[in-house]
């Protein structure tokens, strides 16, 4: 019986938590929770102005780097914060206040002045910290330094600099210290410098660029080195094109020189300025980098504006390290002289086709009719003048008519079905097609009755032809041509026309003009065969028709041209003695040196010849050259090693490439004695 209560003791535990141990339990679940919860909600209050803080930083970067530079470089009087100061050639940037502009010289080999700006400028609709910087008073080049940062405010502006005689401490405190107020625009001497930017959560940034040492320069700086941005010798080019066109420019020649003091060619890129007025006259404009062909591609796209814009075309030539240069190319479009309408196809002004007696209303379409050409477009071309000829039966005119059609070259026939017209008559049009510039070219059409069951379906040669296209490029496809479709119609003079139906394979435009089909896959196409035939139909005036297929299969473009230009081959010493005498093969008395002179990038360079040696171990050796231009390759001599032997006389030595030139070969004679 004395066990007895250790038992129940027992059985309590066993049954779980008591009341205490719950509560104790609850209220440590609850302080955890408010921690983690403020722990959470101060992270996310936090981030924001965190990252806005890192890129401020980030955006301030280049500031911190450039700014002590430049004050380094400076003498003491060569400080000026007037908003209107500029010391490069030609006019202040527009929307832009000067923060600081600075003014040295380098005293290396030659003494050299150099200048800086800092300003506040608006670009794009943002404001921030540039820096431009020219050499002996030239043209400008810009630096970006920040990122985006307050609008300027003329009272209140967003970034000021101080400018001291004395060295401020490191806690700025707003003025300059007694008695050296900042109150001129260029104080002197200038001890010390200090640049204060509002950044957009509203704090200040002081920019402390250390105080001044008079006697220090930047050619005494080995750390301040800065990138050179390129040069262009032509900072003004003018553009002619004519109006409604697309025109590819190589900018290389308008630029003239295009050189990077400190950076391969090959890194420089020319791209048009979206900040800067596009101008007018212009519909569309984009630039390229084209290698092997030309280094900068311009093209434009005009409209039916003519004249000189009143804004240039702002193009960026930059390094590949920030540094840029501004090139201006004035767009003069110019409207060609207009140019009468013609016949594309040699042969009289008068054609002859064929329709059924009851054919009711017919349009036609004469420049298809007599495949018409002109400088502007078609459409502006009408059908004008028109004179209705009976000839032989019918001859009353009242069964038939002719009229323009409303907005196009065209022509509608009109029959008077009520009156049957008698197969075999004729009637004759007479008429002018008037382009937009008021030029005409008179055209006389014949047209032959048929009877009313006359008309068949046109025929093709061959229901598919096989064709194979580059990617990239274009195919043409006379579908009437015996070489291609051979498409052709039974009846006299009936007309035909081509038109394209679907599907079109993906990516592959088809277009007809003049029953020539012109069908162009893009450059990225894949080698092989499209995914489907192009599909055409070839109809008459009647409607009936015959459908025609192309098989497309697509080849790789050739590789690009190679800019390999062989120049000469020549041989020294010329004539060289062999060793020994008798007519049979030798080795050289001396080395003979050969040397090839080339230009651009020329690959398998070899050299053959043909020693005369009837061993064959002087034949057609095809030596590589070795890189560099001239390049050359040493015959040994002297019995010092090689394996050639000449026989005397006069042998052909030959230099060759592989690469994809004019001029694959080039010669020259050694004399051997």
């Amino acid at each position: 019986m004395a066990n007895e209560p250790k038992l129940c003791s027992a059985n309590r535990r066993r049954d779980g938590f008591t009341l205490v141990e719950l509560l104790i339990v609850v209220v440590i679940m609850g302080t955890l929770m408010s921690v983690l919860s403020a722990v959470i909600i101060t992270a996310l209050r936090t981030t924001p102005p965190t990252q806005a803080r890192v890129d401020d930083a980030r955006g301030l970067q280049g500031l911190v780097t450039w700014l002590p530079q430049d004050v380094d470089a400076t003498p003491p009087d060569g400080f000026n914060r007037n908003p209107s100061a500029w010391p490069c050639a030609g006019a202040a940037p527009t929307a832009s206040f000067n923060l600081l502009a600075m003014q040295w010289t380098e005293q290396t080999v030659t003494s050299s002045s150099f200048a800086a700006s800092y300003r506040y400028e608006r670009s794009g609709g943002k404001w921030s910290i540039v820096r431009y910087y020219c050499a002996l008073g030239g043209s400008s080049v810009r630096y970006n330094l920040t990122s985006e940062l307050q609008p300027w405010n003329s009272t209140t502006p967003p970034a000021k600099t101080v400018l001291c005689s004395v060295v401020v401490g490191a806690a700025y405190s707003g003025t300059c210290p007694t008695p050296y107020g900042d109150t001129v625009y260029t104080p002197s001497p200038v001890r010390s410098l200090k640049l204060i930017v509002s950044i957009a959560g509203g704090d200040n940034v002081v920019i402390d660029a250390a105080p001044k040492n008079p006697d220090e320069t930047l050619a005494n700086d080995p750390n301040a080195a800065a990138n050179q941005p390129p040069t262009v010798s032509n900072s003004a080019i003018t553009i002619t094109v004519p109006t409604n066109s697309t025109n590819v420019i190589d900018l290389g020649p308008l630029f003239g020189t295009v050189n990077d003091p400190d950076g391969p060619l090959a890194a420089i890129s020319v791209a048009i300025d979206p900040i800067e007025p596009f101008p007018t006259n212009l519909a569309s404009a984009s630039t390229a980098y084209v290698t092997g062909v030309t280094q900068f591609q311009l093209t434009v796209t005009t409209g039916a504006t003519s004249g000189t814009a009143a804004n240039p075309l702002v193009l960026i030539v930059s390094d590949d390290r920030g540094g840029w240069r501004v090139v201006n190319a004035t767009i003069q479009v110019f409207a060609p002289a207009n140019v009468a309408p013609w016949l594309v196809s040699a042969g009289p002004s008068t054609r002859a086709i064929s329709l059924p007696s009851n054919a009711g209303t017919v349009t036609l379409d004469p420049v298809a009719i007599f495949n018409v050409g002109d400088d502007a477009a078609l459409t502006a071309l009408r059908s004008t003048g028109i004179t209705a000829v009976p000839g032989v039966p019918p001859a009353d005119p009242a069964n038939f008519a002719v009229t323009a059609v409303a907005g196009a070259p065209g022509l509608a026939v009109t029959f008077n079905t009520s009156t049957q017209l008698s197969a075999g008559g004729l009637i004759e049009i007479d008429f002018t097609l008037t382009d937009a510039g008021g030029l005409t070219l008179p055209l006389h059409l014949r047209i032959t009755l048929l009877p009313p069951s006359g008309n068949v379906a046109p025929t093709a040669a061959a229901t598919n032809i096989a064709r194979s296209i580059q990617s990239g490029s274009s195919l043409a496809v006379n579908v009437l041509a015996s070489a291609d479709h051979g498409v052709t119609d039974a009846n006299p003079g009936d007309t035909l026309s081509a038109t394209v139906t679907n599907p079109v394979p993906a990516g592959v435009t088809a277009t007809v003009a003049s029953n020539v089909i012109t069908i162009t896959v893009p450059a990225t196409t894949a080698p092989g065969a499209l995914s489907g035939p192009v599909r055409v139909r070839v109809s008459d005036l009647q409607g009936l028709f015959v459908d025609v297929t192309v098989t497309v299969t697509v080849t790789a473009p050739p590789p690009p041209p190679s800019n390999c230009v062989l120049g000469s081959v020549t041989a020294a010493p010329n004539p060289v003695a062999r060793q020994g005498g008798g007519a049979g093969a030798h080795k050289f008395s001396v080395n003979v040196t050969v040397t090839l002179n080339y230009a651009g990038t020329c690959d398998g360079l070899r050299l053959n010849y043909n020693s005369g040696d009837p061993s064959g171990l002087g034949t057609g050796v095809g030596r590589t050259f070795p890189p560099g231009s001239p390049t050359q390759i040493i015959i040994v001599g002297n019995g010092s090693g090689g394996t050639e032997q000449f026989t005397s006389g006069s042998k052909v030595l030959t230099a060759s490439t592989t690469s994809a030139v004019a001029t694959t070969a080039v010669t020259t004679t050694l004399n051997v004695t």
